[in-house]
């Protein structure tokens, strides 16, 4: 076989086993994470020029890792045993939902399952914490990332989306409330390309650290932690940034179609969440075997 043939192999190998569908950069990824356990460290993501500090990396238009909860560690409170899954959207519930919500409700039969809709939302909302202003502009889907990060700040238990898991949550809560310096129980998230990177050295660390990235899809939460405090302290903030585009441009279809929508897809949920899974990866716990399963034809 002459060199060039062998090269051409070589490179064909390489194509379809590293590079084609991105999971052989995952593979690397997940032995260099191993290799080199992550540590959080601001310093990391701070350029320093004389006496002047400044962010290395964005996560926005600032950097919200900076900006540190002064919430006391004694308002932290045990995660209860509810399960929340939201829709919004004024259709129907689609047959294939139905059937992960009621596959949802079999499995944690010994939780309470509450569906936020928009006729009880109202109840689970606090007087002195009023939703956002422009939460009515939002798309379905925006809304629903508002509402998760609001639901485990204020209520905890369990997010989940509408899509098909087997495995209860009881025994994962049971095992959060147990151990008094974890906040946060879940899932990681499914690749590199998921973990909703920032710009600069911020990026780098979480797609190589993807498996330390909290699943947005499902997790479980102490309320009035500090994670949960600076989560929806950031969503609200980003919420003001957009509000005078949101009046004139938002969009309350699921998926904010309008090519005019102002919001990024992934802006008021792993953007956010993403970095800050780094920021306390010491007070999260990685659940590595859960999953959720698939549906012929999707989950929607």
């Amino acid at each position: 076989m002459s060199i060039i043939s062998f090269s051409k192999k070589i490179k064909h190998y390489i194509w379809l086993n590293y590079v084609k569908d991105g999971a052989g950069v995952d593979k690397i990824r997940s032995w260099y994470s191993q290799k080199n356990p992550y540590s959080y460290d601001i310093e990391k993501y701070t350029q320093r020029i004389k006496n002047t500090a400044m962010p290395n990396s964005s996560t926005f238009m600032v950097n919200h890792l900076f900006y540190d909860s002064q919430l006391p560690e004694g308002n932290l409170q045990n995660a209860p045993n509810q399960i929340f899954i939201v829709w919004l959207g004024d259709n129907q519930i689609t047959p294939t939902r139905q059937k992960s919500i009621d596959l949802i409700r079999s499995v944690n039969s010994e939780s309470e399952v509450i569906l936020i809709t928009s006729d009880n939302l109202a109840d689970y909302v606090l007087p002195e914490h009023p939703l956002h202003p422009s939460y009515e502009k939002l798309s379905y889907i925006q809304r629903s990332d508002y509402l998760r990060a609001y639901l485990m700040h204020h209520h905890g238990g369990v997010y989940m989306d509408i899509k098909p898991m087997d495995k209860p949550w009881l025994p994962l809560l049971e095992e959060l409330n147990a151990t008094p310096d974890m906040w946060v129980i879940a899932p990681h998230e499914i690749g590199s390309w998921n973990s909703s990177p920032a710009s600069g050295v911020l990026g780098k660390d979480q797609r190589n650290y993807y498996k330390s990235v909290v699943n947005m899809s499902a997790f479980g939460c102490k309320p009035y932690s500090r994670f949960t405090d600076e989560w929806i302290a950031e969503v609200n903030r980003r919420m003001d940034y957009f509000s005078s585009l949101l009046e004139s441009y938002g969009d309350p279809q699921a998926f904010g179609y309008m090519p005019e929508y102002p919001i990024p897809w992934l802006e008021l949920a792993g953007r956010i969440t993403s970095p800050l899974s780094l920021k306390y990866i010491n007070r999260i716990k990685i659940v590595k075997d859960m999953q959720f399963g698939t549906c012929p034809g999707g989950y929607r």
